[in-house]
């Protein structure tokens, strides 16, 4: 058996890392996700979004934070004598990109109570913990921040949120058994619906077909059907991605709501200038002219797809996670098309299914589909796959 190759500083020299490198590597090792939260000097809360976290001691109850030397953020938050650690749950990972953004006002719309002594509680936070300022100290470019813990509570029975490989996700204990939340069996029993109208697309166009669905702030495929004809791998049923631009753009054009836009850009992983939101708002607006979605097949799109991880073992193909490539996808997702003879490779095309409410609750996405293929046949598969999604909204409708 031969031992791996072992990556080391040339000469014991620290800086001769690839810090993109060493920060991939560190990916591996899973994270829990706090909200530090304190009131300045102003009067003004403030907070900050930190992933390393840890317990110092017992005796005395210490717990430490790390950030970075350069946030101001924190810098306003050293002002103040106490500050709150909120443990943050897994359905709160909105509010977690919220305060790692550089938004001027980060508590904007966020619901809080106040500790003991002054410092913000967030709502829906697991536990929390108060503690006075104990030590800082220097670490290359970080502080290493020691708190004394004064007071402390646990508020839900709920998992918590974790960071791993550039993603957010949760936590299931193998000696727990959950029951399905009520927005996956509502969604299973869509797609029982959707079935016997995806095999009948997949017949008719003589391709593979997925039902995809944002299952807590993942896509998530649900159910997969492919023409025997074609000898298709069906895509992997339990397949999930973190929802973030520009993927999951169809469950976003058509919602209602304000903040619903704001909040698929938050969780991008990293902030966007002016440019890329105005790209993204553009895209949302193609999607619903058209009334459908497309991807282009392009190398990132093949790095994504490879990186993905086995549903059933959760192992990972590649050595990039899918949540590093995302950003990368930026191009190939709902470009603009160019003239209607032009021949393009598309990876997939999607079209939505509405709930009663008119929220898009399923994307019926068409996969498996010829090399290459012109704008005007784009068009024709796309407008097939329509008509199929809209008759899967009617039968969920409920009947008058």
């Amino acid at each position: 058996m031969t031992a791996p190759e072992t990556r080391r500083s040339h000469d014991g020299d620290a800086a001769a890392f690839d810090s993109s490198e060493f920060r991939s590597i560190m990916g591996h090792y899973p994270t829990g996700v706090t909200v530090v939260t304190a009131i300045d000097s102003d009067g003004e809360p403030v907070g900050l979004t930190i992933g390393s976290f840890s317990s110092v001691s017992l005796d005395p109850p210490l717990v430490a934070f790390y950030p970075q030397r350069e946030s101001g953020s924190f810098a306003r938050l050293r002002q103040a004598d106490v500050f709150c650690i909120n443990f943050l749950a897994d359905d709160q990972e909105d509010g977690c990109r919220n305060f790692a953004s550089r938004s001027g006002d980060k508590f904007s719309g966020v619901r809080w109570q106040t500790s003991p002594a002054g410092a913000p509680i967030l709502e829906g936070a697991i536990a929390w913990l108060e503690c006075s300022f104990h030590a800082i100290a220097e670490a290359g470019d970080h502080f290493i921040v020691t708190g004394a813990v004064r007071c402390f509570e646990a508020q839900r029975d709920r998992m918590p949120l974790l960071f791993f490989r550039g993603g957010y996700g949760s936590f299931l204990p193998r000696t727990l058994a959950l029951a399905p939340s009520q927005q996956l069996q509502t969604l299973l029993r869509y797609v029982d619906i959707a079935r016997p109208l995806m095999d009948k697309l997949s017949d008719r166009l003589e391709t593979g077909c997925l039902a995809a669905a944002v299952v807590d702030n993942h896509i998530m495929t649900l159910a997969s059907t492919s023409d025997p004809q074609n000898h298709l791998v069906p895509a992997a049923v339990g397949q999930r991605v973190a929802w973030r631009p520009p993927l999951g753009a169809m469950f976003v054009a058509w919602d209602r709501r304000p903040e619903a836009f704001e909040n698929w850009l938050r969780r991008s992983s990293a902030p966007l200038d002016d440019a890329q939101r105005g790209h993204y708002e553009a895209a949302l607006q193609r999607v619903r002219e058209r009334g459908w979605s497309i991807a282009l097949a392009t190398e990132e799109q093949k790095a994504f797809e490879n990186s993905l991880p086995n549903p059933v073992s959760g192992s990972f193909a590649a050595s990039a996670g899918p949540d590093d490539l995302i950003p990368k996808l930026y191009a190939s997702y709902e470009p603009v098309l160019p003239d209607r003879g032009t021949e393009l490779r598309v990876r997939h095309i999607g079209a939505p299914v509405f709930d009663p409410s008119g929220q898009v609750v399923l994307v019926l996405h068409l996969f498996g589909l010829p090399a290459r293929m012109t704008v005007d046949e784009i068009d024709a598969y796309a407008s097939i796959t329509r008509t199929i999604a809209d008759q899967v909204t009617d039968s969920i409708r409920p009947r008058v």
